[in-house]
């Protein structure tokens, strides 16, 4: 490594990719020399380039760029050039072709199924591997176009075997689709053991946190640990990571260095892992590549029977103005709980007050008033219930400091929330009129951390359990 200029951070010098590039041509000269194709001495020593230290997607990260974006255009241009459509004239040629795409398509899918079913797989995921096989892509047209230059087959033969390859290719995608959708997919990873931990009394007690740093993410992991149901049971934390694919995704598919960060996310989880369950707390870890973090993290939370998803963001709560970015979208369509910590610094440590919840009465406010009450009893804290209009509230097995605002002002308020140790609150603009108006006013100026929480599809406390009369009322 030393040698080839393998620097101590695991990037690669330009004295590696030269001698990568020196030896790749070497390689493809003595396949030449002794009778063989180049580009087979050029595959060959691809495939004996190792995998360790990553060198091989660094390497890919120097030249792809190039080979994708100049060299592989240039490539296909020169085949559609060979490519003489008016070659294939009369219906016996055509008759032909067809014939060539129909073996074809039977011989990859045919094989594959018969294979797959003898060594125990469904006849989906037979088929599913036979239709990924079947696709020829450019390895195809670079072995015809070697045959084409070699005078091994015939130009009208060299359009025919093309379309062939076009065909089986762009009828993957559609097949798949048809075949094995997306909601299968997470069906079959979730497994049958997944789908019955997501029975609603476990799937209550199932926490996701999601986690790009262990360090900014522990006070996400001090809320989650202090989460107790009515039962006094502790939650489940799922630790959940979702690393972006390195590279542009757009035209690099190395799945190489997508498994090592993949790797590294799930070794830092794991050291997390370890300090919560010396400290009693259930523990499980979860990863995923993907461009897109938010869609990732919602199949997670369906694979692992998440009931709530914690997550950070650095954004200040700005009253009306939705939060955006991964947080926001996960409000919008995430179907379990959603709870968000705003702000950053020492607005995301939780002091030694009550804990404090904004609540109308209205449905948005049922998971802010659920998750309050659980932190509550983690704390072993009273329940601070800020209304702006008298309310009941539902058995929530902690004790209550609720307090009505009679007139409503943001001085008021500002003092029947200052104090607590965390403020849980329903998204903004969920429910119109002024007195929402009023509490984004003063959630806004509020001095301590806040948790913006949206409902899911699961039940809630005020929406199962008998409801009871406030047992005191402070007018401020």
């Amino acid at each position: 490594n030393r040698f080839l200029g393998h620097t101590a951070e695991k990037q690669p010098s330009r004295r590696m990719a030269v001698w990568v590039l020196v030896s790749l041509l070497l390689s493809a000269l003595a396949a030449e020399w002794i009778g063989i194709h180049a580009i087979f001495g050029a595959f060959m020593f691809g495939a004996v380039l190792p995998r360790s230290h990553s060198i091989a997607a660094q390497i890919t990260e120097r030249l792809e760029d190039v080979t994708v974006l100049f060299l592989l255009p240039v490539f296909f241009a020169v085949v559609g050039l060979s490519t003489q459509i008016g070659l294939v004239s009369g219906s016996e040629l055509w008759i032909l072709t067809g014939l060539i795409v129909a073996i074809a398509i039977v011989g990859k899918i045919g094989g594959s199924v018969i294979a797959g079913l003898a060594a125990g797989e469904s006849f989906r995921s037979s088929t599913v591997i036979g239709i990924l096989m079947n696709a020829r892509g450019i390895t195809e047209i670079v072995i015809l176009t070697i045959g084409r230059s070699l005078g091994v087959i015939s130009p009208a033969l060299f359009t025919m075997m093309v379309l062939m390859a076009l065909i089986t290719t762009f009828m993957t995608t559609p097949l798949l689709t048809l075949l094995y959708p997306r909601d299968m997919i997470d069906s079959d990873l979730a497994g049958d053991a997944t789908r019955e931990m997501m029975a609603l009394a476990t799937r209550e007690r199932r926490v996701m946190v999601g986690v790009t740093d262990p360090v900014t993410a522990q006070p996400l992991l001090d809320l989650a640990k202090r989460l107790r149901s009515l039962d006094e049971s502790p939650p489940t934390i799922i630790l959940a990571s979702v690393v972006r694919p390195p590279g542009y995704e757009q035209v690099r598919a190395n799945l190489s260095a997508m498994d090592d960060a993949e790797a590294v996310a799930a070794e830092e989880l794991m050291t997390v892992q370890l300090r919560l369950e010396a400290e009693g707390i259930e523990t499980e870890v979860v990863t995923a590549v993907g461009p897109d973090p938010s869609l990732e993290l919602i199949r997670l939370v369906e694979r692992r029977g998440a009931g709530m998803l914690l997550l950070g963001s650095h954004q200040a709560y700005l009253g009306y103005r939705p939060l955006g970015g991964i947080a926001g979208e996960l409000l919008e369509k995430a179907s379990c709980d959603v709870a968000v910590l705003v702000g950053a610094g020492t607005h995301r440590q939780v002091g030694a007050g009550p804990v404090g919840v904004w609540y109308r009465g209205e449905p948005a406010d049922f998971a802010a008033l659920d998750l309050a009450a659980s932190l509550a009893r983690g704390y072993g804290r009273p329940l601070r219930v800020v209304s702006p209009v008298p309310v009941e509230l539902p058995v929530l097995g902690v004790e209550i400091e609720a307090i009505v605002l009679v007139e409503p002002s943001i001085a008021g308020a500002l003092e029947a929330v200052e104090g607590a140790a965390v403020m849980v609150v329903a998204p903004a603009g969920v429910v119109d009129g002024v007195l929402p108006a009023l509490r984004e006013a003063v959630i806004e100026r509020v001095s301590v951390p806040v948790l913006v929480v949206r409902g899911g599809t699961r039940p809630h406390l005020a929406d199962t359990l008998e409801s009871r009369a406030f047992e005191s009322v402070a007018e401020v």
